[in-house]
């Protein structure tokens, strides 16, 4: 009896002491530790995902940002931005934090797939904390483009130059392409995060259709109006497992897989006319 007390009591403190923080307080948090690292060589740091857009979900969503400076870093100085999200992970987003940090020349004048110095994100937390010299950095990364596309669109600036001042012009193929990347493999996996794949698929069919950057929430919302009735009930369940806190959605796999098949038909056809219509652009002006 009395271990079983223990053991509660421990797991009641774990739960206080990692109990999430007001994501305002983590943000400031963020934006006084990297300036004290970075000084003079921070251009500026900029949110993009669901919280620029105000769809953030404390237990669905990570807290996204770009890192921009002037000069190379250090990989001392790579590694104390690295170990300060580590730090704040323990009451941060349940997703974490995903971090990316390049240089101000390649942030105005922007490549596909883009370089950057260092990377953060849960997919490589434990092998930060295992290795205490390893580093995700000096590489290439086809999703920056697409982060950047949000930045210019909807992204909100937590500290230094203006949007327009330092990021260039994201080519409509470069975002194309990066997503395209992303959702390419949604047959195959959108059984195991139907939530993520779903609402990703929808909002790249709604980008091609309209040219515009939808939050998870708001694609859902008008792919209940404008998707066929097949596929509306499963649209409200994953809209509505996205808004609350639920941790696993129930959902036939044939079900998920179907509507993945349809959406990346409907992608193809979209990104098809697309092309042809750049074609015949660039045919006028020859």
């Amino acid at each position: 009896m009395q271990y079983d007390m223990l053991l509660d009591c421990i797991k009641e403190l774990e739960e206080k002491v990692c109990e999430m923080r007001p994501v305002e307080d983590i943000i400031e948090d963020i934006k006084s530790s990297y300036y004290s690292i970075l000084k003079d060589n921070l251009v500026g740091i900029y949110i993009h995902g669901s919280y620029a857009m105000d769809s953030f979900n404390p237990s669905k969503s990570d807290l996204d940002f770009v890192v921009v400076v002037n000069n190379p870093l250090r990989n001392a100085i790579k590694r104390l931005l690295v170990e300060k999200l580590i730090d704040m992970s323990r009451s941060g987003p349940k997703k974490g934090f995903e971090m990316s940090v390049i240089l101000y020349r390649d942030a105005l004048y922007i490549r596909h797939p883009m370089s950057f110095e260092v990377h953060f994100s849960n997919d490589y937390i434990e092998r930060y904390k295992a290795d205490k010299k390893y580093i995700c950095g000096n590489d290439f990364d086809y999703d920056l483009v697409a982060h950047i596309k949000v930045i210019n669109e909807r992204g909100k600036v937590l500290y230094g130059k203006e949007i327009n001042q330092t990021f260039g012009e994201i080519k409509d193929e470069y975002f194309i392409d990066s997503i395209y990347k992303d959702v390419k493999d949604s047959k195959e996996k959108i059984v195991e995060e139907p939530v993520y794949y779903s609402l990703n698929l929808i909002r790249f069919l709604l980008y091609l259709k309209n040219n515009r950057i939808y939050s998870k929430i708001e694609g859902g919302k008008i792919a209940l109006e404008q998707l066929p009735a097949i596929y509306k009930n499963l649209i409200f369940r994953i809209v509505e497992s996205f808004e609350v806190e639920v941790e696993k959605i129930d959902v036939d796999p044939y079900e998920l897989k179907l509507f993945a098949s349809y959406m990346l038909e409907e992608i193809d056809k979209e990104i098809e006319i697309k092309t042809s219509l750049e074609f015949d652009r660039n045919s006028l002006r020859l």
